[in-house]
């Protein structure tokens, strides 16, 4: 195939496949391509179920734009993929950025410093707000090992062979910051997080893979809808955690009001106004 794939490539730890999803909202129905097909086997299906819940459809490992895997291709291996793809490659980033609306619009002087900074062209504000949401408000709880040595040594323990050792993200968070329920991305505006204390993608060997391409979605995602949308700020009660099964949302899935900016190239135009739920 001489052009690039239609969808993003997502690592599932040892080789990589192809994703492409569109629409939003749920459940989410998934096309498989089978008899050696391709996710554009769907081409003309998938954009009309995406008009009233999330399509996604991927590529088999080794066929379409998805690299060969290592392993034999049996029925469990194959599912094991696909929630890689739709948990770890989709939903936990989708997540973090509907917490991004929340916070942001119970804070309108981050919100208004961070418009500007956008509309001028900058970033740093943007990448530390970034780290901050996934400080303030982690979407995964926990990163656990399992120990496969004998023994191992934590501290004044010994932890038995087979033994699962958890780290609690969220309260790795509450300790390691000063004032930690506050939410202020200026902590992050001078020094990166530090990988022992800021740990919203796990860490060591077994870091999140997709850490550098989801930070990369949330970059995008969200100068684009600063630099398209003005979110209106509210007095609200912050949104509760609400548990999906892969992440922790906003229990009302972020909800903002916004209306769609005017910019000069479009000054002719009449200023739109949407309410919607990010």
């Amino acid at each position: 195939m001489s052009s690039g794939p239609p969808g993003t490539m997502v690592s599932v730890g040892t080789h990589r496949l192809h994703l492409r999803c569109m629409g939003s909202g749920g459940p989410t129905v998934v096309f498989d391509a089978a008899l050696g097909g391709s996710a554009i086997s769907w081409t003309l299906v998938q954009p009309e179920v995406a008009r009233v819940t999330r399509a996604c459809a991927y590529d088999r490992a080794g066929f379409g734009w998805s690299d060969a895997g290592p392993q034999p291709r049996t029925a469990g291996r194959i599912a094991d993929e696909l929630f890689t793809l739709l948990a770890a490659g989709h939903e936990t980033t989708a997540t973090q950025l509907a917490w991004a609306v929340e916070r942001l619009r119970r804070h309108p002087d981050v919100l208004s410093r961070l418009v500007d900074e956008v509309d001028a062209g900058g970033s740093d504000l943007l990448q530390a707000t970034i780290h901050e949401v996934q400080r303030n408000r982690p979407v995964i709880d926990g990163a656990a090992r399992q120990v496969i040595a004998p023994t191992m040594p934590l501290g004044p323990w010994v932890i038995p062979h087979g033994y699962t050792v958890q780290v609690d993200i969220p309260l790795t968070h509450q300790n390691a910051y000063p004032d930690p329920d506050r939410f202020d991305p200026d902590r992050f505006l001078e020094a990166s997080p530090d990988m022992y204390s800021w740990v919203p993608f796990g860490g060591g060997t077994r870091r999140c893979l997709g850490a550098a391409f989801a930070n990369m979605e949330m970059n995008v995602v969200l100068r684009t809808l600063l630099r398209e949308f003005r979110f209106v700020p509210t007095s609200a009660r912050p949104e509760r955690t609400h548990n999906r099964g892969v992440a922790f949302a906003p229990k009302d899935g972020g909800r903002a009001v916004v209306y769609r900016r005017i910019h000069s190239a479009r000054s002719g135009e009449a200023q739109k106004h949407a309410h919607a739920s990010v």
